[in-house]
């Protein structure tokens, strides 16, 4: 399938093959003993992959305008097949690090994968 119109709750989102135009490092962490005592931090690229990124702004959600911030501040729609991706793993994009917060299959087909994530160090 290389192309699919899905509804969701609040939006439509259409996928196709050709959107996927970024590359993202899908990443592990590891974690490194310093010859201080000290415990480094080191994520590892486990997969790169193709993927559509969307930036979002915090939108009212409510019937009363009120803004809801959920501190997601990124959508990557990638092939559900390129990689499993989960919430221990980190996306780098750009040199930017990003932490799963939640997936969604879009449309229920298996197809492509809506990964909800937050910048690390945004504030």
């Amino acid at each position: 399938m290389s192309s699919a119109e899905y509804t969701g709750v609040k939006t439509a989102v259409s996928v196709s093959l050709g959107d996927l135009r970024e590359r993202i490092e899908i990443c592990t962490l590891a974690k490194t003993p310093g010859t201080n005592g000290i415990t480094t931090k080191v994520y590892t690229t486990v997969a790169t992959i193709w993927a559509k990124v969307i930036s979002i702004r915090p939108r009212p959600f409510s019937s009363t305008g009120v803004v809801i911030d959920s501190g997601i501040t990124h959508r990557f729609v990638i092939r559900s097949s390129a990689y499993d991706v989960r919430k221990e793993h980190r996306i780098k994009w750009n040199s930017r690090l990003f932490v799963v917060a939640s997936m969604r299959d879009l449309g229920e087909k298996h197809a492509f994968a809506e990964i909800y994530a937050v910048e690390e160090g945004a504030a």
